[in-house]
């Protein structure tokens, strides 16, 4: 055999050592006795991960007991993967810094749901808010510039065919960043459309944005849906979604040309009550209207 030539004779275990090669690299200070679990999820995570259901687990590469990525495939869009981390994780007490994140809830414009994204989520961090009020935590804590702590990255991204490709990355040992800014006059303390569930259309139909509005502790979009499909049919893709996010389904209904449901949602140690509506206006079209208020509004709204 020439000294160049390939190789037809790869075992299992070479190809597993070309693998891993192919994901680290010397030098990185992270990699320590690097390992690949083809198919698997390591038995034992330094703290609980939660998959989306469904879910077909890829394998995971261990760089060292405090650093490791778990890679899936699932059939939830990225962006419905995105808001189903952010409810899970958030219940479990990570918290992101993006507080002025974008607009990412409500209804998904036919095209805009596919274009993937990511998000980190940290533990020991506070409420920016409650800084001010003087409590302590990581974040506020001006004089330790090493801190470090859990992170949890969540990638998701078109993969191939109708799958998305996850890949979930966990450091039990990383930086955190820098503190948030105060909210200036006139800038918002929190984007409510964030809290609200991402609702995408179903596979072949046109979902466009319409209006929407929120205050401080409440927040209302709409949308047209133009597709050849029955109200029942409709009602269902959009009842899916919802559970997906997270929301807890109270009451639902149908009458006529209408469907409704209403359901609750937990965010951010915050109770959310949540309210859909699908009406069939013409025969292929559909309006679409969803509503969040939050136990802090509801509460306002009845002193009143």
């Amino acid at each position: 055999m020439k000294e160049n030539s390939p190789n037809p004779k790869l075992n299992e275990t070479n190809l597993l050592e070309f693998a891993l090669r192919l994901a680290t690299y010397p030098g990185d200070s992270r990699t320590q006795n690097a390992q690949l679990l083809p198919g698997q999820i390591p038995d034992q995570l330094p703290v609980d991960i939660p998959f989306p259901e469904g879910s077909r687990v890829l394998g995971s590469l261990i760089r060292n007991p405090e650093s490791i990525t778990m890679y899936l495939d699932t059939h939830l869009s990225p962006e419905q993967v995105l808001t189903f981390y952010r409810q899970r994780v958030q219940q479990s007490g990570w918290q992101t810094t993006d507080i002025y994140r974008p607009h990412r809830g409500g209804f998904m414009s036919s095209g805009s749901q596919s274009r993937g994204g990511n998000e980190t989520f940290y533990q020991g961090l506070r409420d920016p808010a409650l800084n001010a009020l003087g409590s302590s935590s990581a974040w506020g804590d001006d004089d330790n510039r090493n801190r470090s702590g859990p992170a949890f990255t969540v990638h998701a991204f078109p993969g191939r065919g109708n799958f998305t490709d996850v890949r979930l990355n966990l450091e039990m040992n990383s930086p955190l960043p820098p503190g948030p800014q105060p909210p200036w006059r006139g800038h918002p303390s929190r984007n409510i459309f964030s809290s609200m569930p991402a609702l995408e259309a179903p596979e072949g139909a046109n979902q466009t944005e319409g209006g929407a509005g929120s205050n401080p502790n409440s927040a209302h979009a709409n949308a047209t849906l133009e597709m050849n499909s029955d109200l029942s049919t409709m009602a269902a893709h959009y009842k899916t979604q919802l559970e997906q996010a997270g929301c807890v389904l109270t009451e639902e209904g149908q009458n006529g040309l209408l469907a409704w449901n209403t359901w609750t949602l937990k965010e951010d140690d915050e109770q959310w009550h949540g309210f859909f509506f699908i009406l069939k206006v013409l025969d292929q079209e559909y309006y679409l209207y969803m509503r969040i208020m939050s136990d802090n509004g509801s509460k306002a709204t009845t002193a009143t």
